[in-house]
């Protein structure tokens, strides 16, 4: 791997980790050595571009490291990753205390791998990676609402790629992939970074996200567990740089 780097993940400042994330590249040549299984390997065979190849592998030699270094999985020949049929990650971790699930979420782009697990059984997560392009601006009106708020000026380049990629990333966690309405997703950034994902009424969910060298990368955590969950129960108005009054 030509890149490696994982964080960890919280659901607030005060509380301790429930999993991480983390991004990785892999150049065209490699395989992914001892952390990937024999059949990835066969499968990857099968795609003619070698970018999308090296995406595809880099993604879970990524997260089998992260697993194995966090202490979740013993050896990367335990960490079994399949997809449900909304194509939703599973992650089945085995060894000599029987199987245990992991919720993961996968991402690519550009040659870039992103990857990310959470091991509170309470706690469901997603990943997106985008490069920054005029393409999100273009269709603004299709996932954008006033009260989206962003830290970043909503003329700069990167504002709308990082609000389709902090979306992108709450309808993995939700399980929804691209069959959820963007609009019904509020994002409001709290601080450098670190924003919550709100709408409609549902439980807030807490994600974070990394803009560096043309890219963007979001992660989004929702909670399950009982009372952890706050409603998201205002009403905005205003956008970029605007916080407009909380009724």
């Amino acid at each position: 791997m030509i890149c490696y780097q994982t964080w960890p993940l919280e659901l607030s400042a005060s509380e301790f980790t429930v999993g991480r994330w983390g991004i990785c590249r892999l150049e065209r040549s490699q395989d992914g050595g001892a952390f990937l299984t024999g059949p990835e390997r066969e499968r990857a065979e099968s795609f003619r571009c070698r970018l999308r190849r090296a995406e595809w592998l880099g993604a879970r030699a990524g997260l089998r490291r992260m697993l194995q270094e966090a202490g979740i999985a013993p050896r990367p020949s335990e960490c079994n990753i399949t997809k449900d049929r909304r194509g939703k990650p599973l992650v089945d971790i085995g060894g000599a205390g029987g199987a245990k699930r992991v919720d993961g979420s996968l991402a690519h782009k550009d040659g870039l791998a992103g990857f990310a697990a959470v091991w509170d059984p309470t706690v469901k997560i997603g990943i997106d990676l985008e490069a920054v392009s005029t393409k999100p601006w273009r269709c603004r009106r299709a996932f954008a609402t006033r009260g989206d708020y962003l830290l970043d000026s909503e003329s700069s380049d990167s504002y709308y790629c990082v609000l389709w990629c902090c979306k992108e990333a709450a309808s993995k966690a939700l399980g929804k992939g691209l069959l959820i309405d963007f609009r019904e997703l509020v994002i409001s950034e709290s601080a450098s970074g670190r924003f919550t994902v709100g709408g409609n009424g549902r439980d807030l969910m807490a994600g974070r996200y990394l803009l560096f060298d043309g890219m963007v990368a979001a992660v989004v955590m929702m909670s399950h567990a009982a009372g952890c969950g706050r409603r998201d129960r205002s009403v905005r108005t205003g956008r970029g740089g605007n916080r407009g009054e909380e009724v």
